[in-house]
């Protein structure tokens, strides 16, 4: 495989979501042209890439794949297994209102009003067969094409392929259960609602800076085209695709793509300035045609997520009004810094020390902690955290790959923190996997909202009104 049809595969992963929403959801006038131009876009922005992809040995490859499967299936997408109900609830009444109603998604004076686009594809199958089964398949199947695109350009960016760093990207997590306790949380909670593995990465009152496990089983439909348009603006993918990557992400996870957005756009201009060596050239590249059709793209989903409810309703800003709560508030960031990345900057170091996308990524996730979105409050300071996580997760790749170049004091101290971060991805697999073989199917399965227009408490998270939709 080359690697322009790896970057060309992985941008039409979240560029076809796009296309759907825009053919299907405006005016076909409107749609029909735009999503032509994002084609042409997406087909064209590689186009000087050359080299090859790096395969491992055939049975490494093939672990790989089955891995990222079992991962999809195991995360409760599609409902082949045990789900956290908290948040599928809402995602499977999601799926449910995409495949039951005409698109645009109306009931009454309410519309569908969410970051939709992770189960179009599905969604489209299931409108066009009649098959709930194999739209649920093919949900499976979309998110293990993306666990494996993803893999993929991590792998590209190392520039080796091993099952140490799979397995690192897999489990990667900050040392939850040690703030878990000191902000004084008890497994009591979740044992008394017979949770027997708790969920140790809520425990911050600021965010939830969630591991790799966590996220993916809470949030599959964000995470995973969030993982692969950050590898693709972060990772050794030409910069000249940036605009695009962000704005295809926006229809599947606009939250990421906008904390991307910093990072991405010095990417971009700095690659720009030392491509061409003068202002007036280095402005000419910026602004040329590939960044007004991003542009223009970007416009439809974004008047979409401005008529959402919850958007317009409860969206604030975290205000410090005195000495006293901006200690405190200090101290719940420092403590969150310094267990969800921080233990592991020692060991990488050398890898990111001079890399100017990393403090930009920090600096982004942490002034992101004072946006307050979402009925909830915490999404979007929690979401704005994907990059810099995954950012973190390929340089603790990069440590594992010469593990055997450290000293023995280094990989034991290495071991003691990896061994302390384990219990917060273990548990979400353990929960699962004892809840599948606990818990009869018919208790789980096809049960709960059977869609997003029925009353539930977080329902102004997923409408707008219907008459604010103006492009259909």
């Amino acid at each position: 495989m080359s690697r322009r049809l790896l970057y060309t595969l992985s941008s039409l992963y979240l560029y076809i979501p796009l296309a759907i929403f825009l053919t299907r959801w405006t005016w076909w006038w409107i749609g029909i042209p735009f999503a032509a131009a994002g084609l042409a876009l997406c087909l064209s922005i590689y186009g000087k890439v050359d080299g090859r992809v790096q395969f491992g040995p055939a049975v490494t490859e093939w672990i790989v794949a089955a891995v990222l499967l079992l991962w999809a299936v195991h995360a409760g997408i599609g409902e082949f297994a045990w789900q956290n109900r908290g948040d599928h609830l809402f995602r499977n009444a999601v799926f449910y209102t995409l495949c039951d109603n005409d698109w645009p998604a109306v009931r009454g004076s309410d519309m569908l009003c969410y970051y939709f686009g992770f189960w179009l594809p599905a969604a489209s199958v299931v409108k066009l067969t009649g098959s709930m089964l194999l739209g649920r398949i093919v949900l499976v199947l979309w998110a293990a094409t993306g666990l494996w695109l993803a893999m993929r350009l991590v792998f590209e960016a190392i520039g080796r392929v091993r099952l140490r760093i799979l397995f690192v990207f897999i489990f990667f997590s900050g040392v939850d259960i040690i703030p878990f306790y000191l902000y004084g949380r008890s497994i009591d909670v979740f044992l008394a609602n017979r949770w027997v593995f708790p969920a140790f990465g809520g425990y911050s009152p600021l965010a939830w800076w969630t591991d790799h496990c966590g996220t993916l089983y809470w949030i599959y439909n964000q995470i995973i085209p969030a993982w692969v348009g950050c590898m693709l603006v972060l990772g050794k993918a030409p910069s000249r695709a940036i605009p695009a990557v962000i704005s295809f992400m926006l229809i599947s996870c606009p939250i990421p793509a906008v904390a991307l957005f910093p990072a991405g756009a010095y990417r971009w201009a700095i690659s720009a300035w030392k491509d061409t060596g003068s202002v007036r050239r280095c402005i000419a590249r910026l602004l040329g045609w590939r960044i007004w059709v991003a542009i223009i793209l970007a416009v439809p989903v974004g008047l979409l997520f401005m008529a959402n409810t919850s958007t317009s309703t409860h969206t604030t800003i975290y205000n410090i009004d005195s000495l006293t709560r901006l200690v405190k508030v200090s101290g719940h960031i420092g403590l969150l810094l310094l267990c969800e990345i921080g233990v592991f900057i020692p060991f990488v170091w050398r890898w990111i020390k001079r890399d100017p996308l990393f403090y930009i990524l920090l600096v982004t996730a942490v002034g992101s902690l004072f946006v307050r979105t979402g009925m909830q409050g915490m999404d979007f300071a929690s979401r704005t955290s994907i990059p810099l996580i995954l950012y973190m997760s390929v340089a603790t790749g990069r440590f594992v790959c010469d593990w055997k170049r450290h000293r023995r004091a280094v990989r034991i101290a290495f071991i003691c923190i990896a061994v302390i971060a384990l219990p917060g991805p273990l548990c979400e697999v353990a929960r699962t996997t004892w809840k599948c073989l606990t818990v009869p199917r018919g208790q789980w399965a096809d049960s709960g909202l059977k869609s997003i227009f029925d009353p539930s408490d977080y329902r102004d998270n997923f409408v707008a009104p219907a008459s604010s939709w103006h492009l259909h």
